[in-house]
């Protein structure tokens, strides 16, 4: 009964049990957000930042520490993949 279920809008049995699992968030791309127009752009101003693809939002204090555990994170993967061309020359 594919066919009818499409037709009238009814989701099959099978593919709502299935499910979908979906990846969390690593909070990468972070926003700046300012209490003041005064103070936008100076860093010590900031009151929050917000995840730009899923909308959470962090502490200054929070945002701060997972800017920096990111660039940390690409520092390392920057740091093997040089490695690796230096190891395996073409």
């Amino acid at each position: 009964m594919g066919f009818l279920n499409r037709i009238l809008h009814r989701k099959e049995a099978g593919a709502s049990a299935i499910g979908v699992a979906e990846k969390e968030c690593p909070h990468v791309a972070l926003v700046p957000h300012w209490d003041s127009v005064d103070d936008i752009g100076i860093a010590d101003r900031v009151v929050r930042y917000e995840c730009e693809s899923c909308k959470a939002a962090f502490t200054r204090e929070e945002g701060e520490r997972r800017q920096s555990a990111g660039a940390e994170r690409l520092r390392i993967s920057e740091e093997e993949r040089r490695d690796r061309l230096t190891d395996h020359p073409s």
